[in-house]
């Protein structure tokens, strides 16, 4: 059935990604979905100890405070949310990949 499959794969978490699904569907229908946990499976496989390199446009550049390196000010946000720095002595235009290994997707 076209329309079984049309739900399917809108709330599985890639057409429309987890958070941003409405309340009531997230509730139950995310975790009620076969194919949520297929692709699940497929993505955790595949994605395991996979080290990210950050293209050029990937990556997020930002200031640091005067007199404190990329690392100093932005060692405790990296150490909760992942990702790392490609230039960590610097003091302006830091840049940053918000994600490091495949596992922090």
């Amino acid at each position: 059935n076209p329309f079984i499959s049309l739900v399917l794969v809108t709330f599985c978490g890639v057409t429309i990604p987890y958070a941003t699904i409405i309340k009531f569907w997230r509730s139950w229908i995310y975790y009620l979905n076969p194919y949520t946990w297929s692709i699940s499976a497929m993505v955790a496989t595949e994605l395991h100890s996979l080290v990210i390199q950050c293209k050029p446009e990937e990556f997020v550049v930002f200031n640091p405070p005067s007199g404190q390196t990329c690392a100093a000010w932005a060692g405790d946000f990296m150490g909760y949310y992942g990702g790392y720095l490609e230039n960590p002595n610097a003091t302006d235009a830091c840049h940053y990949c918000q994600y490091q290994v495949g596992d922090e997707f």
